[in-house]
C-alpha cells in the first residue's frame, strides 16, 4: 500500500499569471452599500506534457439590487514537481489530481485573484469591494 503525500510534501510553483478580463457595469451615481456577494468559478486543466496545471478564476461581484456590477477573470500556470507520479490516469483515462494539491492551488489562485481585483477596481465605485478569505476544501 502506498502512502499518500501530504500537501507539505507536494512541490508546486506558480510560474505565470495573467489578468484576462475586467468588467465594470456600475450605473451612474452608484453608491456601494458594502454588502457584496460573489459568484466564483474555478476551472482547472492539465497540460501533462508541460507538467503544468492551469487554473482559471472567474469572479462576479453582486450586491442586493444588482448582479454583475463587476468582475474579473484571471489565469494561473503552476508547474508540479513529480507530476508523473502525482497526477495519474484512472481506468476511464481521466487524470486524477490529489485533493491536497488541488485545494492548495485553488487557494493560491483565489488569493491572487483577490489582489488583482483590488488593484483593478481601485479608483472606481467598486474600490471598497474586497473578496473575503475563503476556506478552500
Amino acid at each position: 500500500m502506498t502512502k499518500k503525500k501530504e500537501v507539505s510534501e507536494i512541490a508546486f510553483q506558480l510560474e505565470k499569471m495573467e489578468l484576462t478580463g475586467v468588467k465594470l457595469d456600475v450605473p451612474q451615481g452608484y453608491i456601494a452599500s458594502g454588502n457584496f456577494d460573489f459568484d466564483i468559478t474555478v476551472e482547472s486543466r492539465l497540460e501533462s506534457e508541460q507538467h503544468e496545471i492551469v487554473v482559471t478564476v472567474n469572479i462576479v461581484v453582486n450586491d442586493a439590487e444588482r448582479k454583475g456590477l463587476g468582475g474579473l477573470i484571471s489565469r494561473y500556470w503552476y508547474s508540479v514537481r513529480d507530476f508523473d507520479t502525482l497526477v495519474l490516469r484512472n481506468k476511464e483515462g481521466k487524470f486524477s489530481v490529489p485533493q491536497a494539491l488541488e485545494s492548495s492551488i485553488n487557494a493560491v489562485s483565489i488569493s491572487t485573484a483577490r489582489g488583482m481585483m483590488f488593484s483593478a477596481f481601485r479608483g472606481t465605485a467598486l474600490h471598497e469591494v474586497v473578496l473575503p478569505v475563503l476556506d478552500i476544501v
